[in-house]
């Protein structure tokens, strides 16, 4: 199911999208040696986002710096366009977040980000039983902040704990990242991707990102291994199965006001051959994917979400 028609399709330039495009997700960090992330300063970020007409964007910080949010804040200091997702620290035994969260809004952030992984081990609470993080999350309830929940094993493995927080905090709204990490063709994968879309048609305060689709490739742990360089046959297959056994269940159960697209910049560059450079050599898919992450946001386009941080 398209939700463009196929002429328009074959004519809407490949290099070029409408103006006001949103980002709901990519990093940018200072160029460092000690960085886990590939390098991703702001006027990268900016000048790429400017050359595919994206004008707006939500911008996570990165986990290699932890709740250190300066480099975030400059940024969004000078790019009032943008906004900014924090990060939750389950370590700190105060809630750092909920200490900061109301000053942190008045530089640009609106968000927070949870990764589940981080939950349950080296003695740090499950997410059903931190305190700190019920808090937090009933605070971004008040503020209007969607909490978004990184689940990088899989969403079918913290449903009972995201079930707790819908019912602890009714009024907070939720985005799953990445699909909910539901790997194509596998069992897992397809549970947990119906579980998260029956939870998210149930509650109505859940969104999903169609985003970083290259993350849920079956063979691949989270999708990145550059030593792999996929051709364009192989992402045309890869594509048409993600837009048909993900994309499109997701806006026939949830609609388009709830499916936001996002690139996961600059992971997307890292993921097999997918490099920003190659946005602009051609082809309706393939050696197009590279930032924008496949032209599988032509099917987006038409929509609009109400779950987006910051508007």
């Amino acid at each position: 199911m398209s939700f463009l028609p196929p002429l328009l399709l074959l004519i809407l330039p490949l290099t070029t999208f409408p103006l006001n495009l949103y980002d709901s997700t990519f990093h940018i960090s200072p160029s460092s040696p000690s960085s886990s992330l590939p390098k991703c300063p702001s006027p990268t970020l900016l000048s790429t986002h400017q050359s595919l007409n994206i004008t707006r964007g939500i911008a996570i910080q990165p986990a290699s710096l932890g709740t250190n949010h300066g480099y975030l804040t400059e940024f969004l200091t000078t790019t009032p366009s943008y906004r900014g997702v924090m990060l939750f620290d389950p370590a700190s035994p105060t809630g750092y977040e909920l200490d900061n969260l109301d000053s942190l809004s008045s530089h640009g952030f609106t968000g927070v980000r949870i990764n589940a992984a981080l939950f349950g081990v080296n003695g740090v609470p499950p997410i059903s039983q931190h305190d700190g993080l019920a808090r937090m999350i009933k605070r971004c309830g008040v503020l209007g902040y969607p909490v978004s929940l990184l689940a990088m094993k899989g969403y079918h493995t913290v449903h009972s704990d995201f079930l707790h927080l819908l019912t602890t905090s009714p009024n907070t709204k939720f985005l799953i990242d990445h699909y909910g990490f539901n790997k194509l063709n596998t069992p897992s994968g397809d549970k947990g991707f119906a579980q998260m879309l029956t939870t998210a048609l149930d509650s109505g305060n859940i969104g999903v990102k169609a985003s970083a689709g290259f993350r849920i490739r079956r063979d691949v742990p989270y999708g990145v291994d550059p030593s792999v360089k996929w051709t364009g046959g192989m992402w045309d297959e890869f594509y048409d199965e993600l837009e048909g056994e993900r994309l499109e269940p997701a806006f026939r159960t949830l609609g388009g006001g709830r499916v936001m697209w996002g690139t996961d910049w600059p992971w997307v560059n890292e993921g097999q051959g997918m490099g920003v450079e190659e946005v602009s050599v051609g082809g309706r898919r393939g050696n197009t994917v590279g930032f924008v992450n496949s032209l599988l946001l032509c099917r987006v386009l038409t929509h609009t979400t109400s779950l987006t941080a910051g508007g």
